[in-house]
């Protein structure tokens, strides 16, 4: 049975290299992973180890300064697929959503369990194009036999993007709604059509989500907004491994 790693508590930090050092005990965990482990620091700190490699490393975390905890993978908690939504608005009676074709559902506000927004970092695909001569050897054509034309070739490239999105959990079901908004894309608010450029109404968004929901059904990203101190994620990764971590506390909590 695999195990995950988690910490327990986002406040925690610790230096990449005391990262390489623990890994030494976890033979599971390669060094040149520390880099993005380190990067992706957001609760979940390791996942999918064996039960010796997963306690080896905690406890050599715990030696840095970092204590840990040790979990059931299968007990961490299965993000729903998100359905996206262009946009959304506030109001006296609840949360209204807009699909792609301007229509509303409405939620009350009861049925928000827990929001996740900010800016991140994504791997996009692109694909590049570019002309180049074509020889082709076609004898008795004088020139040698050989002829030559343009042809179009195409290669996909993967480059960073800044995003900005944010995710809504709602019902007893928890379901996952996304509204996701990049260079070419428009994010709807109400009357108002916003870009990725105007980062101060999307940090005010922000900042009203967590108005309404205590403290502990909110991501960092959202509560960045609110200290007025914007973060940027490094990957969609650590965006979904923190709501992860989150999930699996309340339920803790619930237990308790």
């Amino acid at each position: 049975m695999p195990y995950a790693v988690l910490q327990m508590s986002l406040d925690q930090s610790i230096e990449r290299s005391a990262l390489e050092e623990a890994s030494v005990a976890a033979p599971a965990i390669a060094r040149g992973d520390c880099a993005r482990l380190s990067r992706e620091l957001f609760g979940v700190v390791a996942e999918n180890l064996p039960a010796d490699d997963a306690r080896a490393f905690s406890e050599a975390l715990r030696k840095h300064g970092f204590p840990t905890k040790v979990v059931e993978q299968d007990r961490l908690p299965a993000l729903g697929h998100p359905v996206k939504r262009s946009g959304f608005h506030f109001s006296d009676v609840g949360l209204k959503l807009v699909d792609g074709l301007q229509r509303e559902s409405t939620y009350p506000w009861s049925d928000l369990h827990f929001a996740a927004g900010g800016f991140l970092q994504v791997l996009a695909s692109r694909m590049e194009r570019s002309w180049e001569w074509d020889y082709q050897y076609q004898p008795g054509t004088g020139q040698g036999g050989v002829s030559r034309q343009v042809v179009v070739g195409q290669r996909e490239r993967l480059e960073r993007e800044d995003r900005f999105r944010l995710e809504l959990f709602l019902g007893d079901r928890l379901e996952r709604f996304r509204v996701d908004l990049d260079q070419d894309r428009l994010l709807f608010f109400g009357p108002h059509k916003l870009r990725l450029k105007n980062r101060t109404a999307l940090e005010e968004i922000l900042r009203q989500l967590g108005s309404v929901l205590p403290n502990d059904h909110v991501n960092q990203g959202i509560k960045a907004a609110q200290n007025r101190t914007p973060m940027v994620y490094p990957s969609e990764r650590a965006f979904e491994r923190e709501i992860v971590w989150h999930f699996h506390r309340l339920a803790e909590y619930s237990l308790s």
